[in-house]
């Protein structure tokens, strides 16, 4: 499975609904979350990745990269006992 990160970056590319639709109608892919400008996507192959990136002009399709960790900046307070 690969997740993929749909991207709207014209303004004259499909509407996310229509986005939507054409995920809906690939085999074994499934929008999980959706917003005005963003999809994320599960698909089960590679193969469905060229297709996206075919079929929606106007859209950056892009695999969704590991997750990176960031570092805790807060400060600590020491108790008054150091």
């Amino acid at each position: 499975m690969v997740t993929l990160i749909l991207r709207r970056c014209a303004a004259d590319a499909a509407s996310p609904d229509e986005a939507a639709g054409v995920v809906a109608s690939l085999p074994a892919a499934v929008v999980q979350h959706r917003s005005e400008r963003m999809l994320l996507v599960d698909v089960a192959d590679d193969a469905l990745v060229e297709e996206l990136t075919v079929r929606l002009h106007g859209w950056i399709v892009s695999r969704q990269g590991p997750r990176i960790q960031v570092p805790d900046t807060r400060l600590k307070l020491r108790g008054s006992d150091q």
